[in-house]
């Protein structure tokens, strides 16, 4: 079974191929020659860079794990298995998405897979659009983890904290690695405390060492605000949501 990809105007070749805006490197294994031929040329047709690779220990001396945003691989091959591959890449770097490609027979293998660190897996024959969504999700995160690792591998950013967050206590150790992980990921933060404990402050770091320093900050004052007022701060309103509002409003 094939996937729904048109057929390739040339054979597969291994190695990168592509020119232009990348948007993100790839990997693909299969065994097939056609196949990889076929998806090399429709990713590449998305702006996709795309090395192909149809023997799984090639791929591995091949694939340099820091140069690379996502791979692809089939589970079923011979030699090495797409398992067998996921192994040798986490062992790489854990953090490099690793998608899988099997027939319907393999299905509860791949699930398996996912457990010990696949990213996902797609059925064969898989739509060509859906490749591209799962990919495009696979760089995004590849790309944020990569740049939150070198966050928290910046002197820059661990001086700062140690500036603002001062102290040599556990609790205090925990908070800036904490800070460090957490502020470039994508997720809606609460901070928890009591008054003067420094959350505002916590806030603020967290802002300004990850992506949120390209937006301004902005503190809304809950408590001055009346009845039903801080959810339309925060979410908008309808016009007549609230007395003496005339017009619709966007959070």
């Amino acid at each position: 079974m094939t996937p729904h990809i048109p057929p390739p105007p040339r054979a597969s070749t291994t190695g990168w191929r592509a020119e232009g805006r990348v948007r993100g490197r790839i990997a693909f294994i299969d065994d097939e020659a056609p196949l990889c031929a076929a998806a090399a040329d429709w990713l590449e047709a998305s702006g996709f860079e795309v090395a192909t690779f149809t023997d799984p220990a090639e791929a591995l001396a091949g694939i340099r794990a820091e140069a690379c945003d996502c791979v692809v691989t089939d589970l079923r091959m011979p030699g090495l298995s797409g398992q067998q591959v996921l192994d040798a890449l986490r062992g790489q770097d854990p953090d490099l998405p690793v998608i899988l490609l099997s027939g319907h027979a393999d299905v509860p293998v791949a699930v398996a897979a996912m457990r010990t660190g696949a990213h996902d897996f797609l059925e064969k024959p898989y739509r060509a659009e859906h490749l591209v969504e799962v990919l495009d999700r696979a760089v995004d995160l590849r790309r944020m983890r990569r740049e939150a690792r070198i966050r928290r591998a910046s002197p820059l950013s661990t001086g700062r904290l140690e500036t603002r967050l001062p102290g040599n206590s556990p609790a205090l150790h925990h908070l800036r690695r904490a800070v460090q992980h957490l502020a470039d990921l994508s997720l809606d933060l609460m901070l928890v405390g009591e008054p003067g404990s420094g959350r505002s402050e916590v806030a603020r770091c967290l802002h300004d060492l990850g992506r949120r320093a390209r937006r301004p900050f902005v503190v809304i004052h809950g408590a001055g605000l009346p009845d039903g007022a801080l959810e339309a701060e925060l979410l908008g309103h309808e016009r007549g949501y609230l007395a003496g509002v005339s017009g619709a409003r966007a959070g």
